[in-house]
């Protein structure tokens, strides 16, 4: 599995051969959910495609919402209620780069920790909400840029 923080792009493996050869998680964030119980979440999401373009774009199915139980949550098919929503993305020209939000509907109260693209069981991409977990550092200390972050 390959761990990313928020706006780094995934250079992936497209073993089912769309013609997506990146995937940037921009974002996750709440937005107001009009059913009691339920909290929505949106990612902002880049995929881009190689010199072949994608017919396809990207494979909606490969993403997933991570809680922090360890339950991967599908994209909501109220997906389209999102604007600009990733699932208008569905070709691009070869060498392009489409953008767009993918809701995805939990029960409340959930946390969600990440989100994936997985194209297949051996190719795991996770953009975590945090990405640092904070260090006990003295005040004023710095860390070596290529000191191991703490853990």
């Amino acid at each position: 599995m390959i761990e990313l923080g928020f706006g780094r792009q995934a250079r992936v493996e497209d073993p089912a051969s769309t013609g997506i050869i990146s995937v940037t998680v921009f974002s996750l964030a709440a937005t107001p959910s009009p059913t009691p119980g339920q909290a929505l979440w949106v990612a902002d999401i880049a995929t881009c495609a190689g010199a072949s373009g994608s017919l396809e774009g990207p494979q909606l199915a490969y993403f997933a919402l991570i809680l922090a139980n360890g339950t991967a949550v599908a994209p909501s098919p109220l997906a389209s209620a999102v604007n600009p929503s990733l699932t208008t993305v569905t070709t691009l020209d070869p060498n392009s780069c489409g953008r767009g939000l993918l809701l995805f509907a939990t029960p409340t109260p959930a946390r969600p920790v990440a989100v994936r693209y997985e194209p297949d069981p051996a190719h795991r991409y996770l953009w975590e909400r945090h990405t640092r977990t904070p260090s006990l550092r003295a005040p004023g200390s710095r860390r070596s840029k290529d000191a191991p972050e703490p853990g």
